[in-house]
Formats: structure tokens, sequence, C-alpha cells
């Protein structure tokens, strides 16, 4: 009898705490050792992995969207919000936009749309055709 009160508590204190973390992921490496991290709803950020379970954050919260070859990672960036109820999927704020050279490993940024244009042009960038939204990243779930 006793141990399954026991049990029957255990229980009900899991169900009610959660699990922290269970929503963290990593995206499988953009280009190199670099990497998308979800460490929590708005802590979205770029990351360079140096060992099994860290690494360095290059640009920190809240990244939006990506595009990449194995030169450069160009970044849709948006600031975190104040109000964590107003989040949704959908940028509820004004975008800025990064640039970062792997080879250097530079962060150049933050822009508007119009300076991020022309300095893309200015590295010789192309623009691009279309972004992928952090959320649609393949994946490996726990970090």
């Amino acid at each position: 009898m006793r141990k399954r009160l026991m049990a029957a508590l255990l229980c009900g204190v899991l169900l009610l705490t959660g699990c922290a973390g269970m929503g963290d992921w990593a995206s499988r490496p953009l280009t190199g050792n670099y990497e998308i991290w979800r460490l929590s709803v708005h802590n979205i950020v770029l990351l360079k992995r140096d060992s099994p379970g860290g690494g360095e954050i290059i640009i920190d919260a809240e990244i939006y969207a990506v595009a990449w070859d194995d030169d450069y990672i160009l970044l849709q960036h948006e600031a975190m919000e104040p109000d964590p109820e107003d989040y949704s999927r959908e940028p509820h704020g004004k975008l800025d936009y990064y640039i970062f050279l792997v080879d250097g490993e530079q962060v150049l940024g933050p822009y508007a749309e119009a300076e991020f244009e022309e300095a893309c042009a200015g590295h010789g960038i192309p623009l691009p055709e279309q972004w992928t939204p952090v959320r649609e990243l393949p994946r490996r779930w726990g970090i």
C-alpha cells in the first residue's frame, strides 16, 4: 500500500512539473560547425558547435529564418519582444538582417532590409530567392 501511494505521488509530481528542455533542438549543420539552436521559444541562436553539448553563440536570439551556402549564412533576425504573450510563429516585429562570413568568422549587421541588400551586393552575395524559416530546418532533438 505504501509503495502504491509513493508511486502515485511521484507520478503526480512528474506530471505537474513537466520536462524542461524537451522542446530544445539543434539544426543539422548549415555549413561547417554552424547550427541554429532553439534553447527556448524565443531563444533561437546561430551557434558554432565546439563540443558535443555546447558552443559559442555567434548571433543571439531571436533568429527567424536563414539562407546559406559554404561561404556565408544570411539571417533574418527579430530582437526579443518584452511581452512573451505576443509571440506567434510569424514575425511580429520589425526584422533586421545579418550576414555571417564563414571564412573570417565575421558578423555584419544588423541591417535594415535596404542596407542588407546593399551589403550583400558589396560582398558579391546573391540575395536569397527563398528564406528557410527556422521551424522548417532539419533538426536533431535534444542538444
